[in-house]
């Protein structure tokens, strides 16, 4: 029996002792019982399969979605071993949080399970976030030359989903969105396919897939309904021009600095910063001396981004320089290095906003 297992001499464990004030009606889940549940090893599962069950359901839906947050706020917050064991819960609300909640692990069995949830599990709301959590492994299956072939029973997958006239409307949408990791023309076909639909909803879908290709065959597309009558579409035509990297965009992204919708605004300020150049620091600059709170915040993530791209930029160049003087035979110990380890370094977190829809 784990040490910290609930049975003993010495009572309750801190991990069962958490689960049991969790359980208790309150309006709000302590930071310090999530912390005891953070990084649960063999005896804290077998606990919590004994203690889950007793827990009212709105206090289970309470928990995960409590997690959900945590996981989201701290690195520290870790709980994916807990959130496997809930993937057969017989909740909907909760099945779905506990796919969403492992975005981070892409193990060969997951990704088969999650191929199973999209497929057959009785939820539009599950079917939903395994079609969204397909697209990670998509992702770095795409990034990969060699996972490439283990890729195609996702596409195929996600393609399905998306191609079924039954499907519930969001499970396609999640299906398309993750699908355009994938470099295929049965791709590009359906998102054009999703864009001429004419649900606003599904066209935003096929905008976020756009940019989400990565695939600047959508400028034309993109840069048009970046002026759309439709603050949700102008969002995500100014999100896909950000991932696109659309310098032609400059012009409207900077009107849509001052557009009527709060997320609009966000959204323009994030693909300034993915697009970059001076027109679009000196616009970002402007708006930390006046603007809302958030719309400032906005704009410190996105020269932070823009930031951290020149300085990769700079160092490329430095590489080069050194790699050309190599080969001309200079004497290497006459350029000047910096002293500090900066491989290490990454880019600024999660700097593009929240999806509206």
């Amino acid at each position: 029996m784990s040490p910290r297992s609930s049975a003993g001499a010495k009572g309750p464990s801190p991990f069962v002792r958490a689960m049991r004030r969790i359980a208790e009606p309150s309006d709000k889940i302590k930071r310090a019982d999530l912390h005891a549940l953070s990084n649960a090893d063999a005896g804290d599962i077998a606990d919590f399969k004994a203690e889950w069950p007793k827990l009212p359901l709105e206090r289970r839906r309470a928990l995960i979605s409590a997690m959900e947050d945590s996981a989201e706020e701290s690195v520290q917050a870790e709980f994916s071993d807990l959130l496997l064991t809930l993937l057969d819960e017989p909740d909907e609300v909760v099945r779905a949080a506990a796919v969403r909640g492992l975005w981070e692990i892409e193990t060969p069995s997951l990704g088969k399970r999650l191929l199973k949830l999209a497929v057959d599990d009785q939820s539009a709301l599950v079917r939903a976030a395994a079609a969204a959590g397909l697209g990670s492994f998509l992702e770095d299956a795409e990034e990969d030359a060699h996972a490439i072939p283990q890729s195609k029973p996702i596409v195929d997958c996600l393609l399905a989903r998306f191609n079924d006239p039954q499907e519930d409307l969001d499970v396609r949408r999640r299906a398309l969105e993750s699908a355009a990791f994938a470099g295929d023309e049965r791709v590009h076909n359906a998102i054009q396919e999703a864009y001429d639909e004419g649900d606003r909803d599904m066209r935003g879908t096929a905008l976020f897939a756009m940019g989400r290709s990565l695939d600047t065959a959508w400028e034309p597309v993109v840069l048009r309904e970046l002026c759309n009558n439709e603050a949700s579409l102008r969002y995500e035509a100014a999100i896909a021009a950000g991932e696109l990297s659309l310098s032609d965009g400059m012009p409207t992204l900077i009107k849509l600095v001052q557009d009527g919708d709060g997320q609009v605004r966000e959204a323009a300020v994030w693909a300034l910063g993915q697009i970059g150049g001076r027109e679009a620091r000196r616009v970002l600059e402007g708006i930390l001396d006046g603007g809302d709170a958030e719309l400032q915040e906005a704009a410190e993530d996105a020269l932070a981004e823009l930031d951290f791209m020149e300085g990769l930029d700079t160092l490329n160049m430095f590489d080069f320089e050194i790699a050309t003087r190599d080969e001309l035979g200079e004497d290497e110990d006459n350029l000047e290095l910096d002293d500090d380890d900066d491989d290490d370094d990454a880019p600024p977190a999660a700097l593009k906003p929240p999806r509206p829809n």
